[in-house]
């Protein structure tokens, strides 16, 4: 679909609403009847209606998910079918709402702390385009480099922005900029310590789902929508296939550190794989939030910075003009 998924906060509540009911007893028909009377949002709401109809046709509940691909993620598909093949429909939904709760909460966090950095640096540019016309029209000064600056800065950013999304959307696609945000010194870090967070919250769902550990790691792989990560551990599913253990294929992706195998090492060990991914999850999310809001600071810090430097320049050039120049003509 061209509009795109749903938002990770109303699949929440859809999916909280949609366990609640099934954990009462209620039939999978009558739920998703009354889900599309009660769910407010209109796409998802004719998207209930169509799997509603579909499950009246005699369709799995999965087959009707999988029709609506375009509005739910593949990991709510795959999570519904092991729900319905094992009993736990309504379970199954639990843990998805409090999952993409999750997300919703980390993504909320995330672009709240870097947000305000954002609002920084396009009031400084306003501030110190306004200061430049100012000190041109009422001092007279030429200020040619400072114009020239704003306007590469300027455009140097709208041009990153539009060139980042032509290249995304029509050009080199999704793996490579996705790769190149894993690679980019700095911000690399933080987006890995989400990537890795996303999958092993999946991967810790999937296996307490009871859903095959080769299966498991490729769906998870998925679920973290990054297409570059995807193709370094999608080969690790293969490998266990094989018998490789958990430890050693991911160790081949050469994508985690040695803290995060040594944890999964000893729960593929000692019978407690569930509940290790589970820490490993809420541990790589919670240092994902510290680094995002430290590179929240760092460029808070910087844009003050690069309007002090600015602000001194301009002060410099007023004296010069106003001082200097006179008292050059005295002497």
């Amino acid at each position: 679909m061209l509009l795109g998924r749903i938002g990770f906060r109303k699949l929440s509540l859809f999916l909280h609403q949609m366990a609640t009911l099934l954990e009462a007893g209620v039939p999978v028909k009558r739920a998703f009847a009354t889900l599309e009377g009660t769910t407010k949002s209109a796409r998802l709401r004719a998207a209930v209606g169509r799997i509603r109809n579909q499950v009246e046709a005699g369709n799995h509940l999965a087959e009707a998910f999988e029709l609506e691909k375009g509005l739910f993620p593949p990991l709510v598909t795959k999570m519904v079918d092991v729900g319905e093949r094992t009993g736990s429909l309504g379970a199954m939904a639990q843990d998805l709402s409090e999952y993409y709760e999750w997300r919703s909460r980390l993504f909320r966090r995330t672009i709240t702390a870097l947000i305000w950095p954002g609002i920084m640096f396009v009031a400084a540019l306003v501030v110190l385009g306004f200061l430049v016309y100012v000190f041109e029209e009422l001092l007279g000064m030429e200020l040619t480099w400072a114009k020239r600056l704003l306007k590469l800065v300027v455009g140097g950013t709208l041009s990153l922005i539009v060139v980042g999304f032509l290249a995304r959307r029509f050009l080199v696609g999704r793996k490579v900029t996705d790769l190149v945000l894993i690679e980019f010194p700095g911000l690399g870090k933080l987006v890995r310590k989400f990537v890795v967070a996303r999958f092993t919250w999946a991967l810790h769902l999937m296996t307490r789902a009871a859903v095959s550990l080769p299966e498991a790691i490729s769906r998870s792989a998925e679920a973290t929508n990054n297409r570059a990560f995807c193709d370094r551990v999608l080969p690790a599913a293969d490998e266990v296939a094989q018998g490789t253990t958990l430890t050693e294929s991911l160790a081949a992706t050469d994508f985690f550190d040695l803290q995060f195998l040594n944890i999964i090492e000893v729960g593929e060990g000692s019978g407690s794989l569930e509940e290790n991914l589970s820490r490993l999850s809420q541990s790589y999310s919670e240092d994902a939030q510290f680094a995002a809001e430290l590179l929240a600071k760092i460029l808070g810090w910087a844009i003050y910075g690069a309007v002090a430097c600015f602000l001194i320049y301009l002060i410099f050039m007023v004296f010069k003009k106003v001082y200097l120049g006179p008292l050059q003509g005295v002497l």
